[in-house]
């Protein structure tokens, strides 16, 4: 494409579908400058970002961190990330290098008046100054660290780090349970997690909202059997899919997702892909309104 071409996006007419402000957040990695206690410049600079675009919500530790983010220290969250094949995380890289404690989000959240979109872990945990899997994994494949399922050991260590950021008074409006666990765990196992997580939430922090990974084209009714026989569905707010580019498994036709051509047009075909996750929801008999 030339200097000269233009690019022009055809918006169309508005869908009527009415987002509430934390439905407009920024994902936000734990081994960023702009988090990082003693960065203050940084953190201001940041947090006028958000404001200026409207941003309400932050979602943490990050996306793909969230497998290998282990609050109680730097070390043991690196040897896990690079045991698993995430070097996104490392010394030599001066702006993702550094390590963003709950106690440093907290207040971070508190100051600039910003809600937590937190990513509770379910594929690790840490066991003494030791990682351990909670179930097996691509990831533990490669790390070589699974020996056993973990589920309660896995789900008490995630339930710790819900009772640190209230005590914390860390303002978390949605409990996230993992990531993209769809593309590197068995739905039965992820489900088991998913069961266990729902039901210490409910004892410990009822009032706040659960969302459960629903993407890949047959995850979502692999999971929800499980957990509507395990009791509760009525703990699960939601169900979450990613964005619909390339080659990204999910429920409908190619078509329903979007490719670098449609990118470029800015036909993103969100409304398509979000419409097959409904009518999936709906054979599964799960009421609920799309966005």
């Amino acid at each position: 494409m030339s200097a000269a071409a233009a690019i022009v996006l055809q918006l169309g007419l508005p869908t009527g579908h009415v987002l509430t402000p934390l439905h407009f957040g920024a994902n936000v990695e734990f081994f960023r400058e702009y988090l990082a206690e003693g960065v203050t410049t940084k953190q201001d600079e940041f947090a006028t970002a958000l404001r200026a675009s409207g941003v309400k919500a932050l979602r943490f530790p990050g996306g793909n961190p969230a497998y290998y983010y282990l609050p109680e220290g730097r070390q043991q969250s690196m040897a896990l990330a690079h045991a698993t094949g995430h070097w996104e995380f490392r010394e030599d890289q001066p702006h993702s290098n550094w390590f963003v404690t709950l106690e440093q989000l907290a207040a971070f959240a508190r100051k600039y008046d910003l809600k937590l979109i937190y990513e509770l872990p379910c594929l690790f945990h840490l066991d003494g100054d030791t990682p351990r899997a909670t179930i097996r994994s691509k990831f533990s494949d490669r790390a070589g660290n699974h020996d056993r399922d973990r589920v309660a050991e896995g789900v008490a260590y995630g339930m710790d780090v819900v009772r640190r950021l209230r005590q914390l008074n860390g303002p978390v409006a949605l409990w996230e349970l993992g990531n993209e666990e769809f593309a590197h765990c068995e739905a039965a196992d992820y489900a088991k997690v998913v069961a266990a997580y729902v039901q210490a939430l409910k004892k410990e922090d009822p009032a706040t909202p659960v969302t459960v990974v629903a993407m890949g084209k047959d995850w979502l009714p692999s999971i929800v059997p499980p957990l509507r026989e395990a009791g509760v569905l009525d703990g699960i707010r939601s169900f979450q899919a990613h964005y619909p580019f390339g080659n990204w498994p999910g429920p409908g036709k190619d078509g329903d997702k979007g490719d670098a051509a449609a990118f470029a047009m800015g036909d993103l075909k969100i409304e398509r892909w979000l419409d097959a996750y409904y009518e999936k929801l709906l054979a599964l008999g799960l009421a609920g309104t799309p966005l």
